[in-house]
């Protein structure tokens, strides 16, 4: 998880100019408070397969996970800015 002040297309336009460096990632999530935000990134190799995301709140990004045995794992990531 990265402490961002980026928005979608700039993610999109940096994982695009750097792609050597996020080939070994799936594409990044973000979730976005007014300026400033959190992206996921998430290795291929993990053992963990993305099966989804959603906003819970505009400060809380939920990401679904499935290993190879159909183990589910759940993890919620709660941005609150220091202001």
């Amino acid at each position: 998880m990265l402490d961002t002040h980026i928005n979608q297309e700039e993610v999109d336009m940096m994982v695009k100019n750097n792609k050597q460096t996020f080939q070994d990632f799936h594409d990044p999530i973000l979730i976005l408070i007014q300026t400033q935000g959190i992206m996921v990134l998430l290795r291929k190799s993990c053992p963990f397969k993305l099966v989804g995301h959603k906003d819970v709140t505009s400060k809380c990004l939920s990401i679904q996970f499935k290993s190879s045995s159909n183990q589910e794992l759940e993890i919620a990531f709660v941005y609150n800015p220091n202001d």
